[in-house]
């Protein structure tokens, strides 16, 4: 039984269906990776650069000195002074979005889209080894840009061809396996998160009162005015801690999401993940407001929900 799950595991990975959904996934995170990126290259020159301090946190605190305690990126043995060369910055994200440019418009992809994934990895890392802590939000969208560029370089003397021949949506080139590696780093990286909490806090992490705590401070640095979301957190503890408990449960569920690569029969279960979370998401942004966690969310859309279906539908429909 175990060896003929295996290949039927095999056999899904393997299969393939048309771009549709998988060009606009390129689109979506190239989207999503420019935006974030944008968001990180203004607080490196306004924030870091230029001494404004009204609302700083840990992560932007730049480094008085060389001293490294543990590495922060996959750039860290680079020497403090590279690290913190400002012009290398600056010409790392304009090349960047040059190269996603060209990816968006599908021009050269066996070279720009592996040279805009590892650009937007190497921005993202000069931007953290300015600090001495990381923020893990913008993890996961390098990491489906590195597995959407490996797409487009594994085919794309195939992609080449169906582009000359005017046939890329009507030809199956996006394969399953790049779909469910998406789902796996998405669903890893939530997994990861709940069970940090768990191991640093316990169930503790659930009482409500951190919370509580987190949304007060927000509305005090930020002078937000209260909103329902606000009032109900800071005036009843049990809503928070429930609030925190589903949070923790939500994220140390989302594993499952990868079931249907095993059981098809449940796809339902990565659609509800995908539902949980989007709902998650969207409370953050009511309690914390647009906090740098929209390319979550528009992750959590694509790949949890059921739009690897939808999109070649639309798009048939519409033809």
């Amino acid at each position: 039984m175990r060896s003929k799950l295996c290949v039927d595991v095999v056999e899904r990975l393997s299969e393939r269906r048309t771009p549709q959904f998988g060009q606009c996934a390129v689109w979506v995170m190239l989207a999503a990776a420019g935006y974030s990126l944008w968001y990180v290259s203004m607080n490196y020159a306004f924030v870091i650069h230029h001494g404004d301090n009204a609302h700083i946190y840990n992560f932007q605190v730049p480094l008085a000195s060389p001293e490294r305690h543990r590495a922060i990126s996959f750039i860290s043995f680079l020497p403090f002074s590279v690290l913190h060369w400002q012009p290398l910055y600056w010409t790392c994200v304009a090349a960047f979005y040059a190269a996603a440019t060209l990816w968006f418009f599908r021009l050269w992809c066996r070279w720009t889209a592996p040279i805009a994934a590892f650009l937007y990895t190497f921005c993202l890392s000069l931007f953290w080894e300015h600090g001495g802590a990381v923020a893990e939000w913008w993890n996961p969208v390098a990491t489906s840009l590195i597995i959407m560029a490996g797409w487009q370089c594994i085919y794309a003397t195939e992609i080449r061809d169906a582009l000359r021949a005017g046939e890329f949506w009507q030809r199956p080139l996006f394969p399953v396996w790049v779909h469910e590696l998406n789902v796996f780093s998405l669903a890893w990286f939530y997994f990861q998160t709940g069970w940090g909490k768990l191991t640093t806090s316990g169930l503790a992490w659930v009482d409500g009162t951190s919370l509580q705590l987190h949304v007060h401070r927000f509305r005090l640095d930020f002078g937000e005015p209260q909103n329902f979301m606000h009032h109900l957190i800071l005036s009843h503890r049990l809503t928070a801690s429930l609030f925190s408990a589903g949070v923790l449960l939500l994220e140390c569920s989302a594993i499952l999401a990868v079931l249907p690569l095993f059981f098809p029969r449940f796809r339902w279960v990565r659609h509800l993940i995908g539902l949980g979370i989007t709902l998650f998401m969207l409370g953050i942004f009511l309690l914390f407001g647009l906090w740098a966690f929209e390319s979550l969310f528009a992750l959590a859309l694509l790949f949890l929900w059921p739009f690897d279906r939808w999109i070649p539908r639309w798009m048939q429909a519409g033809s």
